[in-house]
């Protein structure tokens, strides 16, 4: 069974860039382009693997979504990112 790996972030190509480089690595990914979307894609977080996640994003920026992520699975494992470091 493939690894899963989710990734939010609002940038199309950042999505794209890491899509292609996890997939080239062997892992499933799903993509979500902001904080909302990323939550209803998480779920309760049981199917993922990891999530790379944004920091800076427009409306609920990545640490109000790693919040929310953290408080329907404690242990799930969020990569944050930005473009800015």
């Amino acid at each position: 069974m493939r690894r899963r790996v989710l990734v939010i972030d609002d940038e199309d190509h950042i999505r794209r860039v890491m899509r292609m480089t996890l997939e080239a690595a062997g892992y499933e990914v799903e993509e979500a382009a902001d904080g909302p979307r990323g939550l209803e894609a998480f779920g309760d977080g049981s199917p993922w693997d990891a999530v790379l996640l944004d920091q800076r994003m427009p409306g609920m920026d990545g640490l109000e979504t790693l919040r929310r992520m953290k408080q329907r699975r404690a242990d799930a494992r969020v990569i944050m990112i930005t473009a800015y470091a």
